[in-house]
């Protein structure tokens, strides 16, 4: 799905694609997003970055330890005990 006048583009998959007619609306899963921040495939992204990102002064590196799913409460351990959440902004 692509929002370019936004500057916002995600990638959507469903668990069921291709085997049924009609999936169930909740299983969709969004495995990639792309904040256009300098404007390169449209316009760019205006609104503030999620999870505290500043896009001046994260690196690479930073930027994976804010998301990581440890940081976001979604760790292993909660995830294989059956608590998963849903990260949000």
């Amino acid at each position: 799905m692509s929002l370019p006048e936004h500057g916002l583009y995600l990638v959507l998959r469903h668990p069921h694609a291709g085997d049924v007619e009609h999936g169930d609306p909740d299983r969709w899963l969004i495995t990639d997003v792309l904040f256009d921040v300098a404007g390169a495939h449209g316009a760019p992204w205006r609104q503030a970055l999620p999870f505290g990102l500043d896009a001046r002064l994260e690196t690479p590196a930073s930027a994976q330890e804010r998301l990581d799913a440890n940081s976001l409460g979604l760790g292993e351990g909660r995830c294989a005990s059956g608590i998963t959440g849903r990260a949000s902004f």
